[in-house]
């Protein structure tokens, strides 16, 4: 799948975007609140990773940085001025040259909402690869194994589930009715996308 290489780090202000990003698989580090700009100027160096802010007065100081040890060689920041979900997917995605289409499957959206059976449109796209709380990648458990981590409702409603490899986390996903929203708000960004390609 072609898909986003360079890895992120998000200021604080962007707590949800880079929940959703983690989301998608994207390799998202969220900064800590209490970090200063130096110290988010040096994890982003120390970890090559491409600094999202919002703040612009920072952005321009990372201006003068590249990654070097990230291929393909990259700014070391990227500057968004909104802070809408849908926009700043849509800039991401534009920035880095790659198509949100990359990232969306089928869902069964029409019938039970909770028929997680459905299959998944491009088969290189898993569920979910990282954790949006910790960032770690997850793996598919049985359903058996799921059942002393998620509530008894939730067990007899849905087959499949993933967690967290991060022994610290663990935690466990399922496919439930809001990854319907999931997916209809990618097909926006997609649809985003798509016009602003037209109009570069």
């Amino acid at each position: 799948m072609k898909g986003i290489s360079h890895r992120l780090l998000v200021d604080a202000m962007f707590g949800k975007l880079g929940r959703f990003l983690r989301l998608l698989g994207i390799d998202t580090l969220i900064a800590d609140s209490a970090w200063s700009d130096t110290q988010l100027l040096a994890q982003a160096r120390a970890t090559n990773r491409v600094l999202i802010t919002r703040d612009l007065a920072f952005y321009q100081r990372t201006e003068k940085f590249t990654l070097e040890n990230t291929p393909p060689p990259h700014e070391l920041g990227l500057y968004l001025a909104d802070q809408d979900l849908e926009t700043n997917l849509t800039n991401i995605f534009t920035h880095f040259g790659i198509s949100p289409e990359n990232y969306l499957w089928n869902l069964p959206i029409h019938n039970n909402p909770n028929n997680d059976s459905g299959n998944i449109s491009n088969p290189n796209i898993p569920f979910l690869s990282r954790c949006t709380a910790c960032n770690a990648q997850v793996k598919e458990i049985s359903h058996d194994d799921a059942q002393t981590h998620v509530p008894e409702g939730t067990i007899n409603r849905h087959q499949r589930y993933w967690q967290c490899l991060n022994s610290k986390c663990g935690k466990v996903y399922w496919r439930g009715s809001h990854w319907n929203d999931i997916h209809a708000m990618l097909v926006r960004v997609a649809s985003l996308y798509v016009q602003k390609q037209k109009k570069s």
